[in-house]
């Protein structure tokens, strides 16, 4: 049996949609027995990075062999999940994130396509994916925590962390713009230095709970259930 490692920052409280989604996710995964299920929260996350270094570590801590970030605010289903593991390969395929809109009119999606705009069956090779629903193997969450193990600080709670996680503003003082680069974008370089491909499914798509459920109009079949 697997060990599933589910990760969940919480601002202030879970979307309630959330909360139906991870009761269903739960249920689910102990009626099928594939999986042990180690699920970890983390209060009053004001500081995302932080907190999404801070779990990182807790799962390869607790042996796990796979991580499902899951944000509070993600409505998902629990085939979802299956879609994601069942498109994992090995060394190919060690990312893999579902797809949800901005909490904005005109459906954005969040993230970003390589410029080749790659494809591999129903998966996009992506420049930055959202960390809202995305699933990590054991070989990528080791090889982020040794490559940049380097990258180590201590915590208001005494814990030595790896920062992989970190947001920071850029200057191009040539072009005179100044960008913003956030905690998932600033994961995804990482991973994509060492020589690897972040990928987002494009089935896997998810409600994005803000003033309203935020959706993408159905446009593609959804992927098929899990054998």
């Amino acid at each position: 049996m697997k060990n599933l490692f589910i990760a969940m920052p919480i601002h202030d409280k879970p979307a309630p949609q959330n909360e139906v989604a991870m009761v269903r996710f739960a249920y689910e995964l102990g009626w099928e027995r594939e999986y042990n299920l180690i699920f970890q929260t983390a209060l009053q996350s004001s500081d995302l990075p932080r907190t999404r270094n801070l779990l990182l570590q807790k799962a390869r801590d607790a042996n796990a062999d796979l991580l499902l970030w899951v944000d509070d605010d993600i409505y998902f289903k629990p085939q979802h999940f299956y879609d994601l593991v069942n498109a994992l390969e090995p060394g190919v395929v060690d990312i893999i994130a579902g797809a949800y809109p901005k909490k904005l009119p005109g459906e954005i999606a969040v993230g970003d396509r390589t410029p080749e705009r790659t494809e591999r069956g129903p998966l996009f090779d992506m420049l930055v994916v959202g960390m809202g629903f995305t699933l990590l193997t054991r070989t990528a969450i080791d090889a982020l925590l040794e490559h940049y193990g380097d990258f180590k600080y201590i915590d208001d709670d005494g814990h030595s962390i790896t920062g992989i996680f970190e947001k920071k503003v850029e200057f191009d003082t040539i072009a005179q713009t100044n960008r913003f680069v956030g905690e998932d974008e600033m994961l995804c370089r990482k991973w994509r230095a060492l020589g690897h491909k972040i990928w987002l499914h494009r089935y896997v798509q998810l409600g994005h709970v803000g003033l309203h459920m935020y959706q993408f109009t159905p446009d593609e079949p959804e992927a098929p259930p899990k054998p």
